[in-house]
């Protein structure tokens, strides 16, 4: 099949592009929001606290309810955010497309471009990460109701266990034997497979200790020198 020279398309611009610099210690990560449509998304002016576990690549969001019935004196509640790293069917990277000064809004892209100095800046992102609600406060306060049911009395059993032990205080102390507990040592597979296994995986994450995130809007300073860095700007 034969293309004429009407049919192929026009060059409207031409535009460089740029790799980033690799920056030493530094990672970029994308945040999704799958559970929120684009038209409503969270409200982040009502962040109240962000953590971050770097080596798991967990991060953690407080994020204010507005309460309008709520009882007075009490903290408005929080939904709390959790990561899920998604994994990667490609490689991904982020684009900003720089235009020097003169551009204007007004016009078309192509003539917005035409005879400035632009040019296509990529960064290569290193992981993308799922926000979800977690329902961990609530089963926090659900736990806490069932054991105020389970013991209405509250301090019921020390006080039992108490008399038991003045009871025995006559017959004098007792010294339990402690036996020795001899275990065969893994295999392979078996070790691969307790490696492999949830517990496993949650007592590793559990492990890290949490650092607190200091949140910057897109127009603070932080974020634009963070930004330049990024996609290697000039200053």
């Amino acid at each position: 099949m034969t293309t004429s020279a009407e049919d192929d398309d026009e060059i409207v611009a031409r535009i460089p592009v740029v790799l980033g610099p690799v920056r030493e210690g530094a990672s970029s990560c994308l945040l999704q929001y799958p559970l929120r449509p684009r038209w409503r998304p969270y409200d982040f002016a009502q962040l109240s606290g962000a953590r971050i576990r770097p080596k798991q690549h967990q991060i953690e969001m407080d994020l204010r309810i507005p309460a309008y019935d709520g009882e007075e004196g009490e903290p408005p509640p929080t939904c709390q955010l959790t990561s899920t790293v998604a994994a990667h069917k490609t490689a991904y990277a982020m684009g900003l497309l720089h235009v020097g000064a003169g551009a204007t809004g007004t016009a078309g892209c192509a003539d917005a471009l035409d005879g400035l100095e632009a040019s296509l800046h990529l960064a290569p992102l290193d992981a993308v990460a799922q926000m979800r609600p977690t329902f961990s406060q609530p089963l926090e306060g659900a736990a806490d109701g069932a054991d105020a049911a389970a013991n209405p009395a509250g301090g019921g059993g020390r006080e039992e266990g108490g008399g038991a032990e003045g009871g025995g205080g006559g017959g004098g102390g007792s010294e339990e034997s402690v036996m020795p507990v001899f275990k065969r040592a893994e295999t392979e597979k078996e070790e691969e497979a307790r490696r492999s296994s949830h517990a496993y995986w949650l007592a590793q994450r559990e492990a890290e200790p949490w650092r607190e995130l200091r949140m910057h809007g897109g127009g603070d300073a932080a974020t634009v020198e963070v930004r330049r860095q990024m996609f290697g700007l000039p200053s």
